[in-house]
């Protein structure tokens, strides 16, 4: 799995191939439940206005079944594997915008859920999913994390739910769950330290260890294929990564970082709080990047393959000045071993 955090969005990435303990038997071609998944357990952060489902059939399940119809969420949760046909090898990403949408599922969401990649023993990422959901609506019931809601400033904090998590993982130490998990979602208007420039919240990304200890960065890789993809998204991503929501960037520096003082408002108690570091490129070029990455990879990793599925959530500005939430994905072809 892999995650990168945008000026406005954020991008997570998974093949679809499940392989046994040995490395070489492929269990599942499609697998998806327990790789990317959102946090919260239920839909209310789905947008219902429009579905091909029948939603006063109480047969069909009712307004949540006709949300579910049209969502790239499944019943519980998982991201489901995307309805509209893969997109081709040769799909240019940022040339081809017009191409693209017909390859797109794309659901409005009423405020932006807060989603986590897993990679490692299938049945210890689904056990994590289903425990950490009935942390997160306990958490949510005590007003510990904000549940999501119409209004956007009711939505669940990235950063809350990445210490909830670092806090679930820790809990099982002296026998720790064999799952290593990314974090990603969309800044809320309150997150302190977040401002941006352009008034514009964009993306956090969490990267976690077997017992909880995390990290922010703009792009994270975990699971097969790590120690490959890893340096060529560090590479890809490198000359324009900036840990600063500015335009002071040196230039000359290929890791992205700034030479100037950090604003004294990064600045608590002594304590320097550096703000979420975020790379330049827009969606479609996170988007090409990553599917250059993923084929690059199952071309020498036999555990990586078969399909390679993009989720993306994206804060979108409209004409008359107000903002609205984007969740789309999409899938590509990879090497079939």
């Amino acid at each position: 799995v892999a995650a990168v955090a945008g000026r406005d969005y954020v991008l997570l990435a998974t093949d679809t191939r499940l392989v046994g303990s040995g490395g070489y038997d492929i269990l599942e071609r499609t697998h998806l439940r327990s790789r990317l998944w959102s946090a919260t357990s239920d839909h209310s952060f789905l947008h219902t206005t429009t579905t091909t489902t029948n939603k006063n059939d109480p047969i069909q399940g009712g307004e949540e079944a006709a949300a579910l119809s049209s969502s790239i969420f499944g019943r519980d949760g998982s991201v489901q594997f995307p309805l509209q046909p893969p997109v081709s090898k040769t799909t240019d990403f940022l040339g081809e915008k017009e191409e693209l949408k017909k390859n797109i599922n794309i659901s409005t969401v009423t405020s932006a859920p807060v989603l986590i990649a897993s990679a490692g023993c299938q049945a210890d990422c689904e056990m994590l999913k289903r425990v950490f959901r009935s942390d997160v609506r306990r958490s949510q019931q005590w007003g510990e994390v904000k549940a999501p809601g119409v209004n956007q400033q009711q939505q669940v904090l990235p950063s809350a739910i990445a210490v909830l998590l670092s806090q679930t993982l820790y809990q099982r130490r002296t026998f720790p769950w064999y799952a290593f998990c990314l974090v990603a979602g969309l800044s809320g208007p309150d997150e302190i330290g977040d401002e941006s420039s352009d008034g514009c919240l964009g993306g956090q990304v969490f990267v976690y260890d077997a017992i909880g200890s995390y990290e922010a960065v703009a792009v994270a890789t975990s699971g097969n294929g790590r120690n490959l993809l890893q340096p060529i998204l560090d590479r890809s991503f490198s000359n324009n990564m900036n840990p600063c929501n500015d335009n002071s960037v040196d230039d000359s520096s290929l890791s992205g970082t700034t030479t100037m003082p950090m604003p004294t408002t990064y600045d608590r108690g002594g304590i320097a709080v550096a703000p979420f570091p975020r790379v330049q490129e827009t969606a479609e070029q996170a988007a090409g990047i990553l599917t250059r990455a993923y084929r690059a990879v199952s071309e020498r990793d036999a555990s990586v393959g078969d399909n390679l599925v993009l989720c993306c959530l994206q804060r979108r500005k409209l004409e008359n000045g107000d903002t609205d939430i984007q969740c789309w994905s999409m899938s590509s072809p990879l090497k079939k071993h």
